[in-house]
């Protein structure tokens, strides 16, 4: 399974970057920290799911979103943020995200999804929260 991650945070990417190494069958095959490196870059890995931040360095997380589920509705978008208010998730849900955690609640989660996700089976309601 090959993941994308869009995180303005090198702390978090790296934080990230361990937990999805600790996943059998995934693999992080590109990063950005802003929405345009994160468009481009998301359209020519074609990954399987890309993890994304609200907030980036420049732009936002929503509209990365929106572009990448109007042309590829297939791709698995995880939202992960610290700003997991009521009005973001459901922007997000209307946008197609098919997760939205909480950053610092439901960290512990994205391990056992991403897991799920590579086996072909998730147990997961769409859209966490």
């Amino acid at each position: 399974m090959m993941i994308f991650l869009v995180e303005d945070s090198p702390d978090i990417r790296d934080r990230l970057r361990i937990l999805i190494s600790e996943v059998a069958g995934a693999d992080v095959v590109a990063e950005a920290d802003n929405q345009e490196d994160a468009v481009r870059g998301i359209f020519e890995t074609q990954p399987d799911v890309v993890i994304m931040d609200l907030h980036l360095a420049s732009g936002t997380g929503m509209e990365v979103l929106r572009q990448v589920k109007t042309k590829q509705p297939a791709i698995q978008v995880v939202m992960l943020t610290n700003h997991a208010y009521p009005q973001y998730r459901k922007r997000c849900i209307e946008l197609g995200a098919d997760y939205f955690l909480d950053k610092s609640r439901d960290i512990g989660l994205l391990g056992d999804l991403l897991a799920d996700l590579a086996n072909g089976v998730c147990l997961y309601k769409k859209c966490i929260g």
